[in-house]
């Protein structure tokens, strides 16, 4: 809480700074409102320091410290409203890379389809009759599109994963001279 300047100081405004009766730092209005527009700023891409000097703090570390704690603090509301949001855009994009698997694609090359006669009347639509006549060939698939398809897809069911949770967290611990890591939720004597 700031005190405005007195009589005795006109030139000093002095900040109280509240604690709860436990010891603890309570945040106040101010402070619930620098920590917003520290949070805002760096959101409009200002760096630590640029905040800093903004709001009046003595460092782009008390900055960060701010941003930080003002972003801990965003309404569940609002979390789930973007949670739902960037899931939609996943589930769109995903059904893009889907529609990708499922088509052919034609290997090209100088701006045609490559195409390959594995000889006279060896497959539909061969009129050739001899290895010299021309044969216009079957179009010759390319697998290129339906693997970094593949790969996209993954991508995406990996931040959906993330993004709900669903990923087991993982514990390391250096027990003497072993380095031990446990997955919550596997038992490793059933494995």
């Amino acid at each position: 809480m700031t005190i405005p300047p007195t009589a005795e100081t006109p030139n000093e405004a002095v900040t109280l700074r509240i604690r709860g009766g436990d010891g603890r730092m309570r945040q106040t209005i101010t402070s619930a409102q620098r920590d917003a527009r520290a949070a805002e700023l760096y959101s409009q891409g200002l760096t630590y320091q640029q905040v800093a000097d903004a709001i009046g703090v003595k460092n782009k570390g008390d900055a960060f410290k701010i941003v930080k704690r003002a972003m801990s603090k965003v309404p569940v509301e609002a979390v789930e409203q973007l949670r739902k949001r960037q899931d939609a855009q996943i589930t769109r994009f995903l059904q893009v890379a889907i529609g990708v698997m499922e088509r052919s694609h034609f290997a090209h090359s100088q701006g045609r389809v490559v195409r390959a006669c594995p000889g006279p009347g060896t497959h539909q639509g061969c009129t050739a009759k001899y290895s010299d006549d021309a044969c216009v060939g079957i179009p010759v698939l390319d697998d290129g599109p339906k693997l970094q398809a593949i790969t996209v897809a993954r991508g995406l069911l990996e931040r959906s994963a993330k993004l709900h949770g669903l990923d087991a967290p993982v514990r390391t611990a250096i027990e003497g001279d072993e380095l031990v890591i446990r997955i919550k939720g596997v038992d490793m004597d059933a494995v």
